[in-house]
C-alpha cells in the first residue's frame, strides 16, 4: 500500500492510537506501527485468534510496518505488550 493511499484512507475513515497495554476494542482493518510493537492478544471478527496463525506470536513488529488483513477479517480487539500503533477504522 502506497503512503499516499494510506493517508487518503486515514483521512476518510479515521484512526485510533494504541500506546499502552490496555485492550482496545472497535472495528479496524489494519494498523501502522509507530514504534517497535509486540502484540499480546488479538480478536478477529470477535473471536480470539492464535497469534502464530498470523505470524505475530512473540515477535517484534518493527516501526514503519503496515499490517492489514483480508477485507472480511476485522480487528475487533487488540492488546499490546509494548509499542505504539495507529489502527485504521473500518467506518
Amino acid at each position: 500500500m502506497e503512503n499516499a493511499e494510506l493517508q487518503k484512507m486515514i483521512s476518510h475513515r479515521g484512526f485510533k492510537v494504541l500506546s499502552n497495554t490496555a485492550e482496545l476494542t472497535g472495528s479496524f482493518m489494519g494498523f501502522s506501527v509507530w514504534s517497535d510493537t509486540v502484540i499480546s492478544a488479538l480478536e478477529i471478527n470477535k473471536e480470539a485468534v492464535n497469534l502464530s496463525d498470523y505470524g505475530l506470536n512473540s515477535i517484534i513488529i518493527p516501526q514503519g510496518a503496515l499490517v492489514y488483513f483480508a477485507e472480511h477479517e476485522i480487528i475487533t480487539s487488540i492488546t499490546l505488550a509494548s509499542g505504539t500503533i495507529y489502527l485504521l477504522k473500518t467506518k
